[in-house]
């Protein structure tokens, strides 16, 4: 059938005698050499530029006549192909006709069979997605890919629970590593986002901000205390009373001061303020490449030192 329906060239010969185009090229090409030798190492300067639009006038015509000629040569050899082209578009067009209604069929095939597929996967997905059936989607999850033909029933499934999985495991991070209140906002913007580093930053910067506002609360509540404690009122003057004699100060030995000196009892040292009480929690954390490098972001920002489990 493909020889019956094949496209024959019945005059190959005429085709294949067009394979040089003669003409005057080394006459032309001398004549063009002794126009243009006249113009080389020419300098116009200012008052020649009148001179220099003439120049370039001439040669620019003589390029312009050349590729007028070299166009009507390819137009000339062109014509056959032309009508040859439009007279086999006229034949593959039918092909192309013939065609259309069995590529409709195939594609309203294809897509029926990614819409059972994708059917399938909603459901296996439904079976699977538990408590987080409220805040996650299915779109959250899915891959176009999934659906392709390409891609078995069985491997698919598994990109589902995977992406189920990893929602879960990221949510147990963020449960693990940053507290209320501030946990709850972490969480919801991991779902709404699925990016978790940046949800625990937003996390840290509540906690932050709130911590800020609490120590400036603190400083104003103790200023307004100390501005409003009554002022101590002066004592009562008392009438000068009549200077006594002066005596003489016995002058103790140098003994007797060292003795004394040494029975002094010495002051109190100043009490040191109590650091906050810290605490020790080992564990190990397991998740993904991402997740473990914010965990280490978020306990470097808090100052929580941390170290190798022995």
């Amino acid at each position: 059938m493909s020889e019956e329906l094949s496209l024959v060239i019945k005059n190959q010969q005429a085709i294949a005698g067009i394979r040089h185009i003669d003409w005057n090229k080394d006459e032309l090409i001398e004549r063009v050499r002794a126009v243009t030798a006249k113009y080389k190492g020419l300098v116009y300067t200012d008052d020649d530029i009148t001179n220099a639009r003439t120049d370039r006038a001439e040669l620019n015509a003589i390029k312009n006549s050349i590729s007028d000629s070299r166009i009507q040569v390819k137009k000339f050899v062109m014509a056959p192909y032309d009508q040859f082209e439009a007279e086999v578009a006229e034949v593959t067009d039918l092909i192309i006709e013939a065609v259309k209604p069995i590529d409709e069929a195939i594609k309203t095939h294809d897509e029926n069979q990614k819409a059972d597929k994708k059917k399938q996967l909603v459901a296996y997905f439904d079976s699977i997605i538990g408590d987080l059936a409220e805040s996650v989607t299915f779109e959250r999850v899915f891959d176009p890919k999934m659906v392709n033909a390409s891609t078995s029933m069985k491997k698919a499934k598994e990109g589902i629970a995977d992406g189920v999985q990893q929602i879960r495991t990221n949510i147990e991070t963020i449960n693990t590593v940053v507290s209320e209140p501030y946990r709850s906002f972490a969480v919801a913007n991991y779902l709404q986002t699925m990016k978790l580093a940046g949800s625990m930053k937003l996390a840290q910067r509540m906690e932050q901000e709130d911590r800020r506002k609490a120590e400036l609360a603190a400083e104003a509540e103790k200023a307004n205390a100390a501005a409003s404690a009554p002022a101590p009122s002066a004592p009562a003057a008392e009438p000068p009373k009549p200077a006594a004699p002066v005596q003489p100060a016995p002058q103790p030995s140098s003994f007797a001061a060292a003795v004394e000196k040494a029975a002094a009892p010495a002051p109190a040292p100043a009490p040191a303020e109590s650091p906050e009480k810290l605490y020790a929690m080992c564990f190990r954390a397991i998740g993904t490449k991402e997740q473990l490098i914010a965990l280490r972001q978020y306990m470097k920002d808090n100052h929580i030192k941390y170290g190798k489990v022995e």
